[in-house]
């Protein structure tokens, strides 16, 4: 078991600020993307983080990279253009048709983008915590970002969903926080984030 450790740094502590910001806008992005986006779009646009996470991990962290981490990083790239190749042109699809639809795209985009420059946080704090005292911070605070939006909802009386009926989400949501876990502790091992979530 490891020993809890926080950091003392002001500058790290604001970094983690910075982190959880990013995250609250995260959650925002992500149900909003849902919500005008078809889920296997919104999955499609979801994997250019990874492109972003790659490269930040080269310029920001200063990770070599091989050859064939770069043929991978083209090929995502390449399977996301044949995705979205219509009619002889690129487009995506979602811009022909709603506004809604737009919407949902434009707001996948910014949640893919958001996705990396959390994760590129991540990796920048996890060194200065435990593990676990990392997940735990960084969820509790996340969380708190979020309940001015729940306390909304509750007073303009929105359907809010009952645990019962929801208890497959939550395993998903138990199984989300062990992968956490365990990639935050392959970033406190050293392990490239540019390598990390290409796997």
């Amino acid at each position: 078991t490891q020993p809890i450790r926080i950091s003392s740094d002001p500058l790290v502590w604001l970094v983690f600020a910075c982190e959880i910001v990013t995250y609250a806008l995260v959650s925002y992005f992500y149900y909003a993307a849902l919500k005008n986006c078809p889920v296997s779009e919104f999955t499609i646009i979801g994997r250019t983080a990874q492109i972003y996470i790659f490269l930040g991990g080269i310029i920001f962290f200063g990770e070599k990279f091989t050859i064939p981490q770069l043929v991978g990083v083209f090929l995502v790239i390449i399977g996301i253009g044949v995705l979205y190749w219509q009619k002889g042109t690129f487009q995506i699809k979602g811009l022909t048709k709603s506004s809604a639809a737009t919407k949902g795209i434009i707001f996948a985009l910014i949640n893919a983008v958001l996705m990396a420059v959390g994760t590129l946080l991540d990796k920048a704090l996890v060194p200065h915590f435990s593990t676990t005292t990392f997940q735990a911070l960084s969820y509790s605070f996340t969380t708190l970002c979020l309940v001015p939006g729940f306390v909304y909802l509750l007073k303009k009386k929105r359907h809010i969903p009952s645990l019962k009926t929801h208890s497959s989400l939550i395993f998903l949501a138990l199984l989300f926080t062990s992968g956490s876990f365990c990639i935050y502790s392959a970033y406190q091992s050293q392990g490239y984030v540019s390598l990390i979530n290409l796997t």
